[in-house]
């Protein structure tokens, strides 16, 4: 290895094995040099002025700051919502981008948005957007799963709901898109009194809504246990239970021991079950209006 390819090797070091033709030119390569490397398959050209490392392994990672390098852009969207670990889209493959203030170059395989205000931050060396500005795009692009990433933001403290609230009025004065989907998903949260803390609650207080169950309150205390979803008035509780099968005694035993803590104050529990909501809703929507009406629960 020569001192160009050190050169290279220091330049592509936090990268994800990425450098730009104005990075090698700014550490003495000539065009040449880079070029010459290039043909002997040194390195590997991944868009227009943007190369990577032969060999190097070929990441998510590497193709989204790629298409950040190649653009001036930021992740943003979906590919923001995956590199924070949002809930919803660890599995994730768009590479998306935003440019401000000027029309998007087109990459193959890039989706690119324009925007003429961003903030922005940085995962390792890749720019991103802002986690509100992550909730806002994903209004326009993943309406469906936009509910969980707001109370995933939530639950892992990337923001907080006032100062979700002052973004939203920032973004209204200036009339941007998805900004009353944006919003009402943050008025909920206020009505909600607390974020979901999984995928399955997610799940589960979308299948209320669209069984006619009145609005829980969401992450509610009684003395040291937090209660899923609660109507406080009545005493129910409705807990989304993430396993698939009660096979484990001591989970059964704690279970058991939790419920019969709550109903020695008169609290009221039904556990849902991943499975009973997806195989038999009907039979898992008599089961628990009858625990909130107060009747007999089904053995």
């Amino acid at each position: 290895m020569d001192g160009a390819d050190l050169r290279i090797a220091r330049i592509t070091w936090n990268q994800h094995a990425l450098g730009t033709r104005e990075q090698l030119r700014a550490a003495d390569l000539s065009d040449r040099q880079v070029e010459h490397r290039r043909e002997d398959g040194r390195l590997r050209v991944v868009h227009r002025g943007v190369y990577a490392l032969a060999g190097a392994p070929i990441t998510y990672e590497q193709q989204v700051l790629a298409a950040c390098l190649a653009t001036g852009g930021v992740a943003s969207h979906r590919c923001a919502a995956r590199l924070f670990g949002l809930r919803g889209f660890s599995t994730e493959q768009r590479v998306e981008i935003t440019v401000r203030d000027r029309r998007a170059t087109k990459l193959p395989g890039v989706t690119a948005h324009t925007s003429n205000v961003l903030e922005t931050t940085f995962i390792g060396e890749t720019p991103v957007v802002m986690p509100a500005q992550i909730l806002l795009g994903l209004t326009q692009v993943a309406e469906r799963r936009a509910e969980g990433a707001v109370n995933d933001v939530l639950v892992k403290g990337l923001a907080t709901l006032p100062a979700l609230v002052r973004f939203a009025q920032r973004q209204s004065a200036r009339g941007r898109g998805g900004i009353v989907e944006l919003r009402s998903l943050l008025e909920e949260q206020a009505r909600a009194g607390a974020p979901t803390e999984s995928w399955l609650e997610d799940q589960v207080v979308a299948f209320l809504r669209q069984r006619g169950f009145p609005d829980p309150v969401r992450g509610y205390w009684v003395g040291r246990r937090r209660l899923d979803l609660a109507w406080p008035e009545r005493r129910v509780n409705f807990e989304a239970d993430g396993r698939l099968w009660h096979t484990s005694p001591s989970g059964r035993r704690r279970d058991a021991a939790r419920d019969a803590a709550l109903a020695a104050i008169s609290w009221r529990t039904e556990r849902i079950l991943w499975l009973e909501l997806h195989e038999d809703p009907d039979a898992l929507e008599a089961r628990l209006w009858c625990c909130y009406h107060g009747g007999a629960l089904a053995a």
